[in-house]
């Protein structure tokens, strides 16, 4: 079980992406974790872009974004999967 942790949130908003708790989406159920660009810190236009980059820097052996991954793989396969497809196709 992978426990993502406060140092972890820093670190990857510094990135300009994190992982997410989302309430109130008609796509997604309450409670459900999403890797999402961080909109302060005005990195990445889209999601899509945040999740090419820690996809690739999960590749170049990030321990944080293989982390991040991780996470996602445990607690929401769907979205690791769409993470995995663009993830692939932009390397």
């Amino acid at each position: 079980m992978v426990n993502w942790t406060h140092k972890d949130d820093e670190r990857s908003l510094e990135q300009g992406w994190g992982l997410f708790t989302v309430y109130g989406s008609r796509y997604v159920e309450d409670g459900t974790v999403q890797l999402q660009k961080a909109d302060e810190e005005e990195i990445f236009k889209e999601d899509c872009e945040a999740w090419a980059f820690v996809w690739a820097q999960s590749n170049q052996r990030d321990a944080l974004a293989a982390k991040a991954l991780q996470f996602l793989l445990e607690y929401n396969p769907k979205e690791y999967s769409e993470i995995k497809k663009i993830g692939e196709t932009k390397s």
